[in-house]
């Protein structure tokens, strides 16, 4: 599944969001961040990242807010001409792996499954940019402009956020079940070649174009499985899942989705 969030507003919101949330839980221990950031840490991607300076860089707190500011993280300098308190910063593209993938990974020891899986993203993102939007509005009518240089990061997650679940011993408490997901933070900024400068994403094109991203995704993740040697089935669904992983635990893991379930059932959705 493929899911957008635009995220407007404060900066300093989306800087805590960017610890609380984006980071992994290592944040937590400062030596076993700084390995994370050295050997692991997710990097800037797009075009644009060699007009930044950003190219092959590991995405930290500092360079986030400055981008997140509209700031080059280098000179300080104001990216783009609007600058307002309301403008649009980022959208959060979410794309969320099958089911018995994050099982797989999280309870099996499957580790390959996230490289697999963070390959169909990187794709999937790669084909986005082709397809970015600027606006190029005129005194007389309002255009766009095609342009091909984005910005990007992306965090990996191997749960979903903790539901309160019921216990064997009638006890309650917050778990998190096996969901591997990948946040890819979709920065407001592009380059315009034929004005030679920076100008803001308009997003409705690709927004409108979110099932063939997703469809990129699960096309390369399911054949990358089958390369790897993973067995796979169809649902009645029409989606797939890993042979292996029973539908009776792909259920037992579900949580959020049965809470889900449960609001529309009591709202009447």
């Amino acid at each position: 599944m493929l899911t957008s969030n635009l995220v407007t507003g404060e900066v300093a919101n989306f800087a805590r969001y960017f610890n609380e949330h984006l980071m992994p839980e290592l944040i937590q221990d400062a030596d076993k961040l700084k390995y994370y950031m050295e050997n692991e840490g997710t990097t800037w991607e797009g075009k644009l990242t060699s007009r930044l300076n950003l190219k092959n860089k590991v995405v930290g707190e500092a360079d986030f807010v400055a981008i997140a500011n509209n700031q080059h993280p280098e000179t300080g300098e104001r990216i783009t001409r609007r600058n307002a308190k309301d403008r649009r910063i980022a959208w959060d593209w979410t794309y969320s792996s099958v089911k018995s993938a994050g099982i797989a990974l999280s309870i099996g020891g499957h580790s390959e499954i996230r490289a697999l899986h963070e390959r169909a993203v990187r794709i999937a993102n790669k084909r986005m940019e082709q397809d970015l939007l600027a606006q190029a509005n005129t005194q007389y009518a309002r255009g766009y402009e095609d342009v091909s240089e984005g910005l990007w990061c992306s965090f990996t997650h191997h749960t979903a956020r903790a539901v309160l679940t019921e216990l064997k011993d009638g006890r309650s408490a917050y778990i998190s079940d096996p969901a591997l997901h990948t946040h890819s933070i979709h920065w407001s900024i592009v380059w315009s070649e034929s004005r030679q400068c920076f100008l803001a994403l308009e997003n409705h094109r690709i927004k409108n174009q979110a099932t063939f991203y997703q469809n990129v995704y699960h096309s390369v993740f399911s054949k990358s499985l089958k390369d790897a040697g993973y067995s796979i089935r169809l649902t009645p669904e029409g989606r797939y899942e890993i042979n292996g992983v029973s539908r009776a635990t792909i259920e037992k893991y579900s949580s959020r989705t049965k809470e889900i379930e449960q609001i529309i059932r009591d709202k009447k959705i």
